[in-house]
């Protein structure tokens, strides 16, 4: 991943399958379907994640690389989508991450504001 992280695979495939399966257009990398509809597939079902959560053997996954409004969880928590477009100046509250805190996930902003998701 580190060797090839900056290297365009989504559009430009290479003759590693290796790098084509983790890398490429259908590669978990791109994979957006937790996140929403996309590329004409449906958003996945509450069982896909938990039969993804079930695998790993935990109670919740974070995402990113998929823009959404603002932080959210969905599939009744058990997901947390934290990729959002970010203020261009500080201390606007456009700005946001999440906090664990006490097994509880918090979205944060800029200006100090804490809402449990």
């Amino acid at each position: 991943m580190r060797k090839h992280i900056d290297q365009d695979f989504y559009f430009n495939s290479t003759g590693d399958p290796m790098i084509n399966m983790v890398m490429g257009k259908s590669g978990p990398i791109w994979y957006r379907n937790l996140a929403r509809e996309h590329d004409g597939r449906p958003k996945d079902s509450q069982e896909q994640l938990e039969s993804v959560l079930n695998y790993y053997e935990v109670d919740r996954m974070i995402i990113g690389h998929t823009v959404m409004p603002d932080i959210c969880a969905d599939y009744q928590g058990k997901l947390i989508k934290i990729d959002i477009l970010h203020g261009q100046s500080k201390n606007t509250g456009y700005t946001k991450g999440i906090l664990a805190e006490n097994n509880q996930i918090y979205k944060v902003d800029d200006l100090g504001n804490k809402e449990r998701l």
